[in-house]
């Protein structure tokens, strides 16, 4: 099982961090991507504080085969080997982000601030919590007062204020923590606001939001004897302000010299509860429950705009066990998980007629979309020596109630076909998916593995603004739909070792094959109304990643390179539109993505106690064939973006408990856009429907701890 793990640091998010060594350098804790199969990257975790990070992508987008863009808050987005997040298994402290509210917004909504783990898995080699994944599975946690208090403190706090000068923003933050002198109990507060106007790209145009970001999170823990603990906590984070109705468009910022905005608020509120146990061997329990709520609201200026949204509970158990069989040594991972996902639609505009504005979906007995996934798994991780075979198998149980679909009883121009309520569907799949992984790792440094695994993903509920009688009334699409499944396959080479007593060097190299069935496209068109959700073809994804990383005493280098190319089979025609389906509408990427390249080089000044870096990102041209049968290809530019940043820590002295970032982000002022993006030709669509990132930034910021 391959798990890319990125632990991000305490000290990056709330802790002065500065350890004297013995070589008289100070220490800071590290985001650490490892692996059981590979070792691609490590990143030191002062890279959160120094990129300012008020967006995910500034943080993650160097990870091979990991691709963000978004300018703001409404469609930070994350990219795993052709997949967008919809298809990713993302959770915050153990609970499912489910929140598709709006196909023209992202679904992750997160403070990078509170972050002090993320465990990031490219690809697909396990069946544990894997139910749903395509691309990969992204796991945040967030800090808890245990991990902040040191030794002999029972209470502690942190303030930070920052700026950012391309969107004059301001940032405060204030943490608060403490325990009993045991350590059985603990407790935590955090709040932080951000500041800001619409920032600019290199050639100046608008983009981005103008609003303010809020976050808090209330966390309680308490030891429950020698072996356990429980933690129970409550998150809120909010994005509120200015933004273009469709934010991956910034013509709805700036558009011919007119501004096409919606003042809006975009919530997600997190209960979690977790408790671990592991008194032996044969016990290392993990329970966690939790609920989650995204809504979108655009009301405030027009009472029936859009307020939608996406509710999901769930429930989860895993235990590991070790044991030996002879020269076999056992760990066997086994656990089971249900949740519940429901998407609502409180808009008034949610019904079709002027008649119709004053009432909502419910209203007119219009119920929620629900699912219901059940999965059971088992896994056994089996060693001996420096050889791991890992064999697992999952069965899912999935129930859709939808919409519309082979139970409606409205026909398409809107009228009852029964006397029945509303028309409605429900499919049911059980699905068994197996994964085998074998890994081998020599003594001289060099190691390799082989993976296979079968993937399975129901379709989702319709997206919250899509429930309505209007789209209760579509037979034809929906009549025969089919989960997506497929099978992805992965081949690896890795290499480390010490060149001398103070230097050493790791390579990884990765090839992987994807075979998608059944992907889901969900659209809509002006002349239909109505929602098509239909199966949208089959896909293959194929591609390369590669990562290289060299340390000399206070120097590290490191550089990668990632690529992935996606061909499309049985593509159907859709009616309404006279157009290829696709099935980006619900997990497959807008386009591919071109050659990513990337460069890090970072010192560390031990007589001054500061880290100074640079870093390089950079993508290629692509100029691709679009869908099968499609005239035409995607052209997009290629370009080259660089930062250079430094953090100071006085580990001793007066000014211990300091910590200053300061860095210049997009030097060069480049104009540029992801690839990741909606927007799929740069050369003939309008600039207007190009989400162009941030041109030069300047942050800022410092933080003392007490």
């Amino acid at each position: 099982m391959q798990k890319n793990r990125v632990v991000l640091s305490l000290a990056a998010s709330f802790m002065l961090c500065a350890n004297a060594l013995a070589e008289d350098t100070v220490k800071l804790d590290t985001i650490e991507v490892s692996s059981t199969v590979a070792n691609t990257q490590t990143v030191d975790a002062y890279k959160v504080n120094t990129r300012n990070a008020g967006l995910l992508k500034d943080v993650l987008r160097d990870i091979p085969g990991v691709y963000m863009g978004g300018t703001n808050g409404y469609n930070q987005k994350i990219y795993m080997r052709g997949m967008n997040d919809r298809a990713l298994n993302i959770t915050i402290d153990g609970a499912r982000q489910k929140g598709n509210t709006f196909h023209h917004n992202a679904d992750l909504l997160i403070d990078p601030a509170i972050i002090k783990a993320v465990d990031v898995g490219v690809g697909v080699h396990s069946v544990v919590g894997t139910s749903g994944a395509m691309g990969g599975s992204v796991a945040f946690k967030t800090v808890d007062a245990s991990d902040l208090l040191e030794d002999g403190e029972i209470v502690g706090a942190r303030i930070n204020m920052g700026f950012a000068s391309n969107n004059d923003e301001f940032s405060q933050g204030l943490t608060i923590y403490g325990s009993d002198e045991d350590r059985i109990f603990d407790a935590l507060g955090y709040f932080n606001h951000r500041g800001y106007d619409f920032g600019k790209d290199g050639a100046g145009r608008a983009m981005g939001g103008d609003g303010d970001d809020y976050n808090y999170l209330l966390k309680l823990g308490v030891k429950t004897g020698d072996h356990g603990k429980l933690t129970g906590s409550y998150e809120h984070m909010e994005y509120k302000g200015i933004y273009p109705m469709k934010a991956e468009w910034p013509g709805g910022v700036d558009r011919n010299g007119k501004r096409i905005l919606k003042d809006s608020k975009y919530t997600r509120d997190t209960f979690a509860l977790n408790y671990d146990y592991n008194p032996n061997n044969y016990i290392d329990l993990n329970l966690n429950a939790y609920y989650t709520d995204h809504n979108l609201d655009m009301t405030k200026e027009d009472p029936s705009g859009i307020n939608t949204g996406v509710k999901t509970w769930g429930i989860k158990a895993i235990n590991k066990t070790n044991f030996q069989t002879g020269i076999l040594d056992h760990t066997l991972v086994y656990g089971t998980e249900y949740y519940q996902t429901k998407a609502y639609n409180d808009s008034k505009s949610a019904t079709s007629g002027n008649k119709f504005k004053t009432k909502t979906a419910n209203d007119f007995g219009i119920k929620d979309d629900e699912v219901k996934s059940l999965s059971i798994f088992l896994e056994d991780q089996i060693r001996h020596g420096g050889l791991t075979f890992v064999p697992g198998i999952r069965f899912d149980k999935y129930e859709l109630d939808t919409l519309g679909g082979k139970g409606s009883t409205y026909n398409a121009s809107g009228k009852k076909l029964n006397g029945d309520i509303k028309g409605r569907s429900k499919y049911s799949w059980n699905e068994w998916s197996p994964a085998l992984l074998l890994d081998y790792q020599t003594q001289f440094g060099l190691g390799g593995y082989i993976s296979y695994a079968k993937l399975f993903r129901g379709p989702d509920v319709f997206e919250g603004i899509r429930i309505n009688n209007v789209n209760a009334t579509d037979t034809k699409y929906n009549e025969d739909l089919k989960p997506e499944t497929g099978d992805t396959y992965e081949i690896g080479l890795r290499y480390s070792t010490d060149l001398s007593e103070v230097s050493s060097l790791s390579l990884s190299a990765k090839y992987f094959y994807t075979e998608y069935e059944n992907l889901i496209g969900e659209f809509s068109t002006p002349s239909n109304p109505n929602a098509v959700r239909m199966n949208a073809g089959d896909a293959r994804i194929n591609g390369i990643e590669l990562a290289a990383k060299f340390l000399y005493e206070n120097l590290s280098l490191s550089a990668s390179y990632s690529t992935q190319d996606t061909k499309y089979k049985n593509v159907p025609t859709v009616l309404s539109r006279g157009k290829k389906a696709s099935g980006y509408g619900s997990g497959l990427a807008y386009s591919d993505i071109g050659d990513k390249i990337t460069f890090n080089a970072e010192y560390f000044i031990s007589s001054i106690d500061t880290f100074v870096g640079w870093n390089t990102i950079a993508f290629t041209s692509i100029n691709e064939q679009k869908f099968e049968g499609e005239k035409g290809k995607v052209r997009k530019p290629g370009y080259a973006v660089h930062d250079i940043y430094a953090t100071w820590v006085p580990n001793s002295g007066k000014f211990k408990g300091l910590e200053v970032n300061f860095g210049i982000y997009n030097i060069f002022d480049k104009t540029y856009a992801s690839h990741s993006q909606r927007t799929l030709d740069f050369s003939s669509a309008e600039k207007s429907s190009i989400d162009f990132e941030e041109g030069r930034n300047v942050k800022f910021n410092v933080s003392y701890k007490f």
